[in-house]
């Protein structure tokens, strides 16, 4: 606080406060108070009086100051001190309290040299006081020498409760440096052994007169931790030993080590100084904050064995996998605090605590690494502006940094690069340790953060460690699969029923029904102890487990006490004994929590101020009566400035629980708090008046609200969270009942078709409607009656001239927009719906876009652009091509129309660039990437659209490791990409089909499926994807039912889907032997593209199947001329990469069948030169196959040469469909096994050898071996090259290591195994399925040709027999 406020306060001291209470002297000056010696008027009793300092922090720190207060009220114990009274003067509020006599431990220390028995009564009180505070679920969190009050009568109280919070997670650490507990600035969650520890570390002070860590801050304790200190027996001569061993007892960094409550400590004192006997406090919840962690050693080596790796510099992701209740959060903070100990950064968050806002776990770790590490900020001072907008507590802790402006499409993006910049700079120079607990909580932005951090973490010493619930795992988002892959991951499992006892025994000791209990916990709980620790709770709280006299007493019996059967029970018993205030209060909290901000915002939260709102009463008592119920049953926990439910499970309890009604009155309290703000919160009011049914509020609070931010939200994905489509569903909808005003009904479909235009096609439905009333508003409905021999411009400005006076003659509640408003509106709503058109391939809808807007070009030339880039959506998708350079002109003037909003202006302009970069990736040119840098300047580097968009380039140009790279990005999508790759299924369809890659073409086929069901535009592309599969598996009759189905649904020039589904249907007929067929197929294809005009590349399709129709009728002549077109046409369009690949192919098969060898080789070399970079295993088969031809090469195995054309003609796709049908007649994976064996034998010559996969029990599941087996020795040496563990396969291996070793150290007797590696090319990344070593008595080896050994790996993969290894780069 400044000077300057200092000298104004001491001007604007009352004499009198509250009328009553007159100052006499200033004792006091704290950070954010101050205490006068006060003097009763009324009866003259002297008191101490706290004022807060100043109110410039605003109503956060007014609450605190209010809770501190009414937390005393409760808190009436001799050992702490009492308060009287509470007002407010000059608007700041103070309270009153007894004037304490004597002084602070400090001064007592230095002035009365006080004995040791008299050191452990002040210790034993101030344990005392503790006892109490932790029994009603709160710490202290500040117990030092200047908060522990010594009074004349040898007595002491504990004072100063500003840092007092509810047990559980906190996100700010308090306290002084020397008496901070580990657990604190581990960010761990907090009970009363923190203060245990703090206790200690005061008695280690008052005892030796020295700090046992003298810190001056945070930041010197963990230095400082790395040394135990002198126990104070061997400092002071007069300490009793059992004093001395309790002290550094109380002082262990690990809670366990500790006593487990602070009446404990109170009972050790009063031994070793033979005190007088006082009443015990309750120590039943302090014995069930400190179970033994059981049944997890295996998991516990594992986690240690990664913190030791990651104290070097080999960093990596571990994610603990289990069911709710299993103990994986446990096991999380057992870890983090080993990492703490063993010097590492190591901090920690909890997915469910700090919320489902965007970026809210990142935030929580950030905050939590620079509370830890404050230097950690100096290292990202550019940053810190950017940072410094995520929540309140990192611009304090940034050196409140002046906030650097984002607009709303960069928000996320930069925000996010921040954080990670902070994250990967820390780690560089120290181990650091991340973790996320419940990550499958977290929200996609945090979970995109972290993934991108788990790609660096071998790069970095930084150590990923996640829990996660595996029930969701079936369903993931690709970002949270690849932080909890299998390479990643410990499974943990329920306890065995002799560890569920011996968990028992922790909290209650070896007493009598112990047994039974355990039994019965272990039934009910299934092995969760989780769920034990919860039973046991409640056997506490209803009094059938009870501490007596130091010992715990069980019920003999536990059957038939009414106890619930069920975790859900046992909630909704938890909330039906809260008090119906209490039960208001939650429940309100519950259902107004926002979770939807990328940057804090106080309004977005309800405060304390707003708890009378919620309970409808402006009785105090009556509110704080209830938060204390809430806190003390431990349904609330405290996050900075506020509360919110500790558990989702409570949540569904209070809701299971309340009436209907209930809830509705709740959210309309809700939003009577939220509807006065400003901001975001207005959007949050409007969700609540329409959840409480209260349409007609919320539909006049939209309008108010889109009225202020001129229809361009500040930030448009926050406000789409808070107003869902099913809101605006509901609010059009009682907009129609109830007859509102043609304006309302314009601005609730304007959002309606907002959220269509990025994220939610199906609206699309509102924009008829709406583009009737606008076309009415602005005059277009007179076009008709105008003059058509007038100039265009001269027809609409009467039009616009008779709508203006249609609207002054208007009353104003049948009143709409007015004409030049409505044009404005029509182009965004026009421009919205052209990119939700061209997203859901919705032709109709696009085509009827086109008509509207030329009237309207002539008037502005905003409005002639946005009906050009209409006019061009609609060229595209109906699969014309429009030229380069002419869409370039129109994508920078759409980009640069800043009079639009963002998200339409993006929804259209983006969009459309993309797609036209996709048009380029899939002529294998680079030349896209120019196009998307015209994004980079609106949206960043990082951005989806370019991310993707680069990815297709370089996949398509054949630059495999830049697309792997890419692709790994592209698949870090946050919830506000999922509609932007949706758009795009199409091109990747595409690119799996010429790639070969069957496993990306299946799931992308599965997603085009979902989308098909409720876009009726995406299914010719369903087709056109299970054709593509189809064919690659051999089966022609099902892919040309397919291809025909899709071909009904698309026509030349009506679908873009035509240009992909002509193509593929004639290349079909020609791969079935209809050559004539293919030959009319590609004929027709060429009269449609001429003719419309469309695709060129499909011209260059057509050219190609003809040529090979006609080579294979043996027309030579026909076939090169027909070759010489597709050549030509593929220079004009530059085609290049793998385009150009598949038709070097072309030429090569042609020059083969006419015998030109050496033409046949140059076709090859130079499709080699194409592919050798690329990941394109079907192009590769295909190119390896010809290349074969021209050797004329070996024949085919015996296993497979009946009936079958020689290996040097049989095409892949056939070899495939041969190897895939054999192995799957088998019927036990021994005899696939086996089989596979005979194959590479039969293939190489060898005469023996061994076949070993990587299985789903084991990391090499079966040997198949011949009659020449060495017996398990082979097995047990490959177990120890890659790994012993069985259970947890976290290995990775590259090919080449993977090989020399085993060609090195493996053989069969004397005789050597050659090893060959079984790798499915198709999987992405591609994976190690296995091994095959294969053993020659005397003669050489042969290679297995490389095709069957890649189909071997395939089908084994596919069916199920590997669970494959992802191999490095």
């Amino acid at each position: 606080m400044s000077a300057a406020i200092k000298a104004e306060s001491d001007r604007n001291v009352p004499k009198l406060f509250g009328g009553v209470y007159r100052v006499e002297s200033e004792l006091a000056r704290g950070g954010m108070a101050r205490i006068f010696r006060v003097v009763d008027q009324r009866d003259g009793k002297t008191y101490a009086l706290k004022q807060l300092y100043t109110d410039e922090s605003g109503a956060s720190l007014r609450a605190m100051f209010e809770r501190e207060y009414h937390t005393l009220v409760q808190l009436a114990h001799p050992r702490i001190v009492r308060v009287f009274d509470f007002g407010v003067e000059g608007d700041l509020p103070f309270y009153v309290m007894e004037l304490l006599e004597g002084m602070d431990a400090r001064h007592a220390l230095r002035e009365q040299k006080p004995s040791i028995r008299e050191i452990c009564t002040w210790l034993r009180d101030c344990a005392s006081a503790l006892a109490l505070i932790h029994s009603r679920r709160m710490v202290h969190r500040d117990v030092s020498p200047r908060n522990l009050w010594c009074t004349p009568d040898g007595r002491a109280k504990l004072i100063d409760f500003g840092t007092l919070v509810a047990m559980g997670p906190q996100t700010r650490i308090a306290g002084t440096p020397p008496f901070v507990p580990p657990e604190a600035l581990n960010a761990l969650p907090l009970d009363g052994r923190c203060d245990v520890y703090a206790l200690g570390a005061l008695a280690y002070t008052l005892l030796t007169e020295r700090a046992a860590f003298p810190a001056r801050t945070l930041a010197d304790l963990p230095l400082l931790w790395q040394r135990r200190p002198e126990p104070p027996d061997a400092i002071r001569a007069d300490v009793p030993k059992a004093l001395s061993d309790l002290v550094m007892a109380m002082l262990s960094f690990d809670p366990r080590g500790r006593p487990a409550t602070a009446s404990e400590v109170v009972q050790r004192l009063t031994r070793i100084a033979d005190l007088p006997q006082e009443n015990e406090q309750a120590l039943a919840q302090a014995f069930l904050s400190s179970p033994n962690l059981v049944g997890r050693k295996d998991a516990l080596a594992q986690l240690r064995k990664r913190v030791r790796r990651g104290m070097g510099r080999r960093g990596s992701t571990l994610a603990l996998v289990a069911d709710g209740g299993l103990g994986r959060s446990r096991l999380l903070a057992n870890t983090v605090l080993e990492a703490k100990l063993a010097g590492a950064i190591a901090i920690t968050a909890s997915a469910t605590a700090v919320g489902s806002g965007a970026l809210s776990v990142a935030t929580a770790l950030a905050e939590r690494l620079l509370e830890a590490q404050p230097l950690a900020g100096a290292s990202i001072l550019d940053q810190a502006g950017i940072l410094s907008q995520l929540s309140p507590t990192l611009h304090r802790l940034l050196g409140e940094p002046k906030p650097v402006e984002l607009t709303s499409l960069e928000r996320l993006r930069k925000l996010s690069a921040a954080l990670e910049a902070l994250f990967r700079t820390v780690s560089r120079d120290n181990p650091l340790v991340l973790g996320v607990d419940d990550v499958h909580r977290a929200d996609s932005a945090s979970l995109a953060v972290l993934a991108k951090l788990s790609m660096l973490t071998h790069e970095q010493r930084l150590l990923l460690m996640l829990t996660c619930d595996a029930s969701v795992l079936g369903n993931a988002p690709p970002a949270l699969e690849q932080l909890v892959s299998s390479r990643h991951s410990i499974q943990l499992t329920p306890l065995a029923p002799e560890h569920t006892r011996e968990l028992m025994a922790s909290l209650f000791g070896e007493v009598c029904g112990l047994d039974e209990a355990a039994a019965w916990l272990h039934e009910v709980s299934q092995g969760s102890p989780g769920s034990c620790m919860q039973y046991a709770q409640y056997l506490v709280d209803q009094g059938l487990a009870r501490y007596d006299d130091g010992h715990w007493r069980l019920p003999e019996h536990l059957q038939g006490q009414g106890l619930p059967e069920s975790l859900g029970g046992m909630f909704e018993k938890r909330v039906q004994a809260l008090p119906e205030d209490a039960r208001v209060l939650a429940l309100g909290l519950a259902l107004g929590r926002d979770e939807s901000r990328a940057v804090w915002q106080p309004e977005s939260h309800i405060s304390i101020e707003d708890f009378p709102a919620l309970l409808d009463t402006q009785d105090s008592g009556r509110v704080y009566a209830a938060l204390d119920a809430l806190l003390q049953a431990g349904v609330l926990q405290q996050r900075d400035e506020y509360y919110v439910v500790a558990q989702r499970a409570l949540v569904d309890a209070l809701v299971r629980l309340s009436a209907p009604a209930l809830q509705q009155q709740l959210h309309e309290r809700v939003a009577a708090i939220f509807a006065p703000r400003a901001g975001h919160a207005r959007w949050i009011a409007t969700r609540q008046f329409i959840l409480a049914a209260e349409y007609r509020q919320a539909r006049e609070l939209l309008i108010a609200t889109m009225r202020e931010l001129a229809a361009n939200p500040a930030d448009f994905g926050a406000m789409r969270v808070s107003l869902s489509s099913d809101c605006g569903r509901v609010l059009h909808e009682d907009w129609r009942k109830t007859g509102g005003s043609p304006l309302e009904g314009i601005v609730i479909r304007r959002l309606l078709l907002m959220v269509c235009a990025v994220y939610d096609w199906s609206l699309a439905e509102f924009g008829d409607e709406q583009l009737a009333q606008l076309r009415h508003d602005c005059g277009l409905a007179y076009w008709e009656q105008t003059d058509p021999a007038q100039p265009d411009l001269q027809r609409l400005l009467e039009c616009i001239k008779r709508a203006s006076e249609r609207y002054e003659a208007t009353v104003e509640a049948e009143r709409g927009l007015a004409p030049l408003d409505a044009l404005r509106e029509i182009a965004s709503a026009a421009l919205g719906l052209s990119g939700a058109a061209v997203a859901s391939h919705d032709c109709a809808r696009s085509r009827a876009i086109g008509p509207l807007f030329q009237p309207l070009r002539a008037l502005t030339p905003l409005l002639d652009l946005i009906g050009e880039l209409c006019g061009m959506c609609h060229e595209r998708l109906t699969g014309r091509d429009l030229g380069y350079r002419l869409y370039t002109i129109g994508a920078e003037r759409m980009l640069g129309a800043t009079e639009l909003p963002d998200v339409l202006r993006m929804g259209a302009a983006g969009v459309n660039v993309h797609i036209q970069s996709v048009e380029d990736a899939r002529r294998g040119r680079l030349r896209g990437l120019e196009l998307l840098e015209l994004l980079t300047p609106f949206v960043g580097e990082d951005m989806f659209l370019v991310v993707h968009g680069r990815w297709l380039s370089h996949a398509f140009h054949g630059n495999g490791s830049e697309a792997r790279r890419l692709y790994r990005q592209v698949q870090l999508i946050t919830e506000d990409d999922v509609w932007r790759r949706r758009s795009f299924y199409f091109a990747e369809v595409e690119l799996h089909a010429l790639t070969g890659d069957q496993g990306q073409l299946r799931s992308t086929c599965d997603a085009i499926e979902a989308l098909a069901h409720e876009f009726p535009g995406w299914q010719p592309w369903l087709h056109y994807g299970r054709a593509a599969l189809q064919t690659a598996r051999g089966e022609f009759a099902a892919a040309r039912a397919q291809l025909d189905a899709g071909l009904q649904l698309a026509a030349a020039g009506e679908h873009r889907a035509w240009t992909r589904l002509a193509p593929a249907r004639a290349e079909l007929s020609l791969l079935m032997g209809d050559l004539t067929g293919a030959i009319q197929a590609a004929d027709a294809m060429l009269s449609d593209v001429v003719r419309l005009d469309l695709d060129h590349v499909t011209k260059v399709s057509a050219e190609r199947i003809a040529a090979l129709a006609f080579a294979a009728l043996g027309d030579h002549d026909a076939a090169g001329a027909r070759l010489g077109r597709a050549q030509q046409a593929a220079a004009q369009l530059a085609l290049d990469g793998l385009p150009l690949a598949l038709l070097r192919e072309a030429e090569a098969r042609v020059a083969l069948a006419r015998g030109a060898l050496d033409s046949a080789t140059e076709a090859l070399a130079s499709m080699w030169q194409l592919l050798q970079n690329a990941d394109a295993p079907a192009l590769f088969n295909a190119y390896e196959a010809l290349r074969a031809q021209c050797r004329h090469g070996q024949a085919l195995p015996a296993a497979l040469s009946g009936g079958v054309i020689g290996r040097t003609t049989i095409t892949e796709s056939t070899l495939y469909t041969q190897i895939h049908t054999l192995l799957t007649q088998l019927e036990t994976p021994h005899e696939r096994i086996n089989q596979a064996l005979t194959l590479l034998l039969e293939d190489s010559g060898a005469s023996g050898g061994h076949l070993l996969l990587f299985g789903k029990r084991g990391l090499f599941a079966a040997a198949a071996m011949n009659e020449n087996r060495a017996g398990d020795s082979l097995l047990q040496a490959a177990q120890a090259l890659v790994g012993q563990n069985l259970e947890i396969r976290t290995v990775t291996v590259t090919a080449s290591d993977l090989n020399q070793e085993l060609s090195a150290r493996l053989h069969d007797g004397d005789t050597p195994l050659a090893p060959v590696m079984l790798v499915d090319r198709m999987a992405n990344p591609p994976s190690l399925v296995g091994v095959a070593l294969l053993a020659q008595h005397g003669a050489p080896l042969r290679a297995p040709r490389e095709e069957l050994v890649r189909i071997v790996s395939r089908c084994l993969h596919e069916g199920g027999d590997s669970i494959a290894v992802a191999l490095d780069d």
